[in-house]
């Protein structure tokens, strides 16, 4: 596993605030709106477009390289079932005097499957921990740059879940599920707008 996902740090930016010259999305709560302000004022920003797409980028590879890690821990512990076998089977095909294995390799015992499973825990713990570091580090990344949903108002923001007490006192207002959606949507858009089509 590679320093990166040992530590969080890495994934922080050590470099200073670059200035994106963004009109304020902070009091955008409505779709329509959100959408608007993106396709008028980050699409055609040179300097957004550019983060925009190397944080698409960025993110596909740590998800790749956190998806390589965790499928190299699980075959390593399966051990390639059936290797010796083919080893044996060419030696053979080459005129070398061997016998074919034919014994099927055993399934590891209780205690290792323990152990194989502490092992895989603890590398999903280390992944999710990178993730979170990532998500929060983009979701600056994406607020410094005026994205909708992301540089939101803080008061603009129901923090308070269940039923309003007086209908209609949060107007203009959005509660945390409805931010966390919309800021799925916004993701989904940019990777639309900016992304490789990968």
């Amino acid at each position: 596993m590679s320093a990166a996902y040992e530590s969080a740090e890495p994934l922080r930016s050590k470099t200073s605030t670059p200035k994106y010259d963004t009109p304020d999305a902070s009091s955008i709560t409505t779709w329509p709106a959100a959408l608007k302000h993106v396709t008028r004022h980050l699409v055609p920003n040179e300097k957004v477009a550019n983060r925009v797409k190397h944080l698409i980028r960025e993110q596909h590879k740590h998800e790749e390289e956190w998806w390589a890690g965790r499928e190299a821990i699980v075959e390593r512990q399966q051990g390639r079932p059936g290797t010796s076998q083919q080893v044996s089977a060419i030696l053979k095909s080459l005129g070398a005097n061997v016998p074919v294995v034919t014994k099927e390799p055993s399934l590891p015992d209780a205690a290792q499957r323990k152990a194989n499973e502490a092992e895989l825990r603890a590398y999903d713990e280390k992944v999710y921990k990178a993730l979170c570091a990532m998500t929060a580090d983009f979701d600056r990344q994406l607020r410094e740059m005026g994205v909708p949903f992301y540089a939101i108002k803080h008061e603009l923001v129901i923090m308070k879940d269940g039923p309003e007490e007086n209908p209609g006192q949060h107007k203009g207002k959005i509660d945390r599920g409805e931010l966390r959606e919309l800021q799925k949507r916004m993701c989904q858009t940019l990777e639309d707008l900016f992304g490789d089509g990968e």
